[in-house]
């Protein structure tokens, strides 16, 4: 083969690979490893790294919910591990909504998976940079599920927390313009009613403490879960269903008495 016509070959199958690769339709890779990426600008990507485990992380941005739920699991058991710093309250609704009907296990970790043979599946950071909406300072150890990601995390029937990492939640503010600050207000309030009835009756959070924490943490703020407030605030304990070394404490939220133990 000449050179020109092997210059044009490799081409080819480099177009080809590239079509592929961005169609997130490879074949199905049931030993493990990266089945596919779906990277976006500035909005979620989507990566498959076992049969049953998935990764969603970066920016919650509009279209996501659309564009990723058909690609997982319409049936089976399933998890999701996700990393998000947050973004839009409309879709992070419809992505907690879909998880709640499929029975996700959804799960924030600060520790990676490997597969059998050792390969790095899962290593936080690696897809998504929202460590640094935490801290600037460089730590890539720091692992956040914020403000539209946390509603994700809740859409699980089983939520798992491990690690050192950080749940953020605020209020809801609008997007939409308004003519006057009167009207902001009664558009923030309607808002945080919507919000308020979705946390009841579709992610069916029986806690009304909990649920009124996604509105009396002010927009501009975040408030990040920490071992040590579930002293205080003994209902916090309902965000997760399962801790595993989280912040130094390990618990099954849903057999377990409220107090939480050191390993």
């Amino acid at each position: 083969m000449t050179y020109l016509k092997w210059l044009s070959f490799l081409l080819t199958v480099s177009a080809l690979s590239l079509f592929t690769f961005g169609s997130a339709r490879a074949a199905p890779n049931d030993e493990g490893g990266v089945v596919y990426v779906i990277p976006h600008h500035n909005n979620m990507t989507l990566v498959k790294i076992t049969r049953n485990m998935y990764v969603i992380a970066g920016k919650v941005g509009f279209g996501d919910c659309k564009r990723i739920i058909p690609l997982l699991p319409s049936r089976g058991h399933f998890t999701v591990i996700l990393e998000s710093p947050g973004g839009s309250l409309t879709e992070g609704m419809c992505f907690a909504e879909n998880f709640k009907r499929l029975s996700v296990t959804t799960v924030v970790r600060e520790t990676p998976i490997l597969s059998p043979t050792g390969e790095v599946l899962y290593k936080a950071g690696h897809y998504t940079k929202s460590s640094d909406a935490l801290a600037k300072a460089g730590d890539d150890r720091v692992v956040i599920c914020a403000s539209a990601c946390s509603l994700m995390f809740l859409g699980g029937e089983v939520r798992k927390l491990y690690g050192e990492v950080f749940l953020g939640v605020h209020s809801p503010r609008s997007t939409r313009p308004y003519l006057s600050q009167a009207h902001a207000e009664a558009g923030g309030v309607a808002v945080a009613a919507k919000l308020l009835k979705f946390l009841h009756h579709v992610l069916l959070v029986e806690d009304a403490d909990l649920r009124r924490l996604f509105i009396t943490v002010p927009a501009r703020d975040m408030y990040y879960l920490q071992i040590r407030h579930f002293k205080g605030y003994p209902w916090l304990k309902g965000m997760a269903t399962h801790y595993y070394n989280f912040q130094g404490y390990t618990s099954d939220s849903r057999h377990n008495s409220p107090n939480y133990h050191r390993r």
